[in-house]
């Protein structure tokens, strides 16, 4: 069963973008494609507004620029990359959601064994 990527989990989305984006300087449709094999594999479904929106707030939160590439007279692509500060950040942000993510564990667990 395939489920939908529920907006809640958007810090989980955010630390998979940073980690992407850290890789290689990437447009938004090469992030989707990468995060939806991600996800699905989990049997989850993400859907491409709540990766926009969330590049746009890494954007906005200055984690990201967007720098725009002319393809065609008509068409352009925008690709993603840190800022000068962003790579640092990204850093703090990844340090912080290692320790909620070790706490999530430890509950999930804690529920698994007490209801299972």
């Amino acid at each position: 069963m395939i489920r939908n990527y529920l907006p809640p989990q958007t810090a989980f989305l955010k630390l998979n973008l940073l980690t992407i984006i850290e890789k290689d300087r990437l447009y938004g449709l090469q992030i989707l494609k990468e995060l939806q094999g991600l996800y699905e594999k989990h049997h989850y479904r993400i859907k491409h507004e709540h990766v926009y929106r969330t590049l746009h707030e890494l954007v906005h939160d200055g984690y990201l620029i967007q720098e725009k590439e002319k393809v065609t007279e008509f068409q352009e692509v925008i690709y993603y990359r840190f800022s000068t500060a962003g790579r640092e950040m990204a850093r703090i942000y990844r340090e912080n959601m290692k320790e909620e993510l070790n706490r999530s564990i430890g509950l999930l667990q804690e529920a698994v064994k007490v209801n299972y």
